[in-house]
């Protein structure tokens, strides 16, 4: 048997950089990464593709070009620019399934990465059985992404990590802060760090057995008490942090399938503790 073929979607974003250095020393096959418009990432012994997913014809081409046997889709349409009903219609909900097609006739099998938006927030503690119930274009347009029938799996999760240049991420604009900002004890977050997150997603990326749905999520925490965990993590002392309490929202997510196959999630201190010591090593060898 030939060495299997790995597609990393969107390399260039926050979590596809992660992703794209993790599955690099565990693939024991090919590794390409699909790069838009931003800076590819360095990673050693992967090919880089230029592709504008925006253009599902010429997705599709070079799907059935290269013929991956499984493809990691972390491009997306983010909460935080997701204003352009078409441009989120065409990457997080018509992209998915134009890859489910392309590589249906292989056999090939697509990781899709969704968010916990997929809920409203008006509760928490969401599971894989309870009902979606997104309130805006960005929740929506995921949820119709989602791609569940076997082999394929979609993983519901949320994530948090550094960035160079504009930060989008909650965590990049956090550490760009001078000043008063506030943090909001009432909206709950589960989510991960990239790099934690990243190692998941390529250990499931080796199981074949494991389709559907699955939530990844590590332990609820507020975002004021995020932020304050991220400032003495980082050791960031020019900002303070202002408890308010509105909006209300907790989007925690119960991952109890996720332990079922024997994976833990670290609490949030420890994966920021590596995020940052992950960074501090990447910048001494650049």
């Amino acid at each position: 048997m030939s060495a299997p073929r790995l597609l990393v979607l969107g390399a260039s974003g926050l979590l596809g950089r992660s992703v794209a250095a993790v599955t690099a020393y565990r693939t024991g096959g090919e590794l390409h990464l699909a790069v838009g418009h931003g800076q590819a990432p360095r990673v050693a012994n992967a090919t880089t593709h230029r592709l504008d997913l925006r253009n599902l014809g010429a997705t599709a081409a070079f799907l059935g070009e290269l013929r991956p046997d499984l493809v990691i889709n972390c491009a997306g349409i983010v909460k935080s620019i997701c204003n352009d009903g078409y441009q989120a219609a065409l990457i997080n909900t018509l992209l998915p399934h134009l890859v489910v097609d392309a590589i249906r006739p292989w056999g090939g099998r697509l990781l899709q990465v969704s968010t916990d938006c997929v809920f409203s927030g008006n509760r928490g503690g969401y599971t894989e059985f309870d009902l979606p119930d997104p309130v805006d274009l960005y929740g929506r347009t995921k949820l119709a992404g989602e791609v569940t029938e076997p082999p394929h799996l979609t993983v519901r999760t949320s994530f948090i990590g550094l960035e160079s240049g504009n930060a989008k991420g909650l965590l990049g604009w956090f550490l760009g802060q001078k000043g008063t900002v506030r943090g909001f004890r009432k909206a709950i977050w589960s989510g991960l760090t990239t790099d934690a997150l990243a190692e998941i997603l390529s250990s499931l990326a080796e199981r074949r057995d494991v389709s559907g749905l699955l939530h990844i999520a590590g332990e609820p925490i507020d975002k004021f008490q995020l932020l304050c965990l991220a400032a003495e993590v980082f050791e960031k002392t020019d900002v303070h942090i202002e408890p308010v309490d509105e909006p209300l929202c907790d989007r925690s997510l119960v991952s109890q399938r996720l332990l079922s196959l024997g994976v833990q999630v670290s609490s949030i201190r420890t994966m920021l503790e590596d995020l940052k010591r992950s960074e501090k090593c990447h910048a001494e060898a650049v």
